[in-house]
């Protein structure tokens, strides 16, 4: 496993380089009980904006969130991380997207961090589609500043694609990312898969340069091509996991 076990705390499994796990594997599980509905209105930017599903951080003149700002239109809510700990009070170990790099051991020379080589993670995300006239579509998984909210690196891309009609049907997009190599001149290669009703679509993998001794958030958005109150994708809840 490229992050090491340290102990089990209240069902959580702490790890000495990376984010606590649950038992299965996930270390960040997201969900919001009505939906987090992303371009359900013919204004506020859908149509040129890109929304993180996790934060509702979008750009709409910019599609890598340069611009940090969240939509006041079409953004009721962010989604909720699930608390790993059994305790009440919430002080325990929570589900986190923060990928911290070999400097935050602070041993310069010591190979340790949430991207070592060989690190391999997969995602969950379940959603409800609905659309009209066939709109394009995009997913994006990116590595984002933990301190501004930038996006530092886009390591996989479905490009835009022409949707079928489908409404009311489910969603199920799935992420991965594998470390090839670390260092401050690391590589990483992405891919996406999606599936929605009778339909689906796979990003050819992408391998990008990547500083793996820095900090990342792990994120994923969606943009939709056309602005229409018919168009919109309603996600439930994610996860990401350590597979190896």
């Amino acid at each position: 496993m490229a992050w090491m076990e340290t102990q089990n705390q209240g069902g959580v499994i702490g790890t000495l380089n990376g984010p606590s796990l649950f038992s299965s594997g996930a270390y960040s599980i997201n969900y919001l009980p009505a939906g987090y509905v992303i371009g359900a209105s013919a204004t506020g930017g859908v149509g040129d904006a890109e929304f993180s599903i996790f934060s509702g951080v979008n750009a709409s003149s910019n599609a890598n969130f340069t611009a940090n700002t969240v939509s006041t239109a079409i953004n009721p809510s962010v989604m909720s991380y699930v608390n790993l700990s059994p305790d009440p009070s919430g002080k325990g170990p929570g589900s986190s997207l923060l990928l911290p790099g070999s400097s935050q051991l602070n041993v310069p020379t010591a190979p340790y961090g949430a991207l070592t080589v060989g690190t391999w993670l997969s995602g969950r995300i379940l959603a409800k589609w609905n659309n009209t006239a066939t709109p394009t579509f995009q997913v994006r998984m990116h590595l984002r500043n933990p301190m501004t909210g930038k996006v530092a690196y886009t390591i996989a891309d479905t490009t835009a694609f022409t949707t079928i009609t489908n409404n009311g049907l489910g969603m199920m997009i799935f992420p991965s990312l594998v470390v090839l190599s670390g260092g401050t001149a690391g590589s990483i290669v992405g891919s996406m898969e999606l599936s929605y009703g009778i339909s689906g679509y796979q990003s050819a993998p992408n391998v990008t340069t990547v500083d793996c001794t820095q900090s990342y958030i792990l994120d994923v958005s969606m943009k939709i091509g056309t602005a229409s109150a018919s168009n919109a994708v309603t996600v439930y809840g994610a996860c990401f996991e350590l597979v190896g």
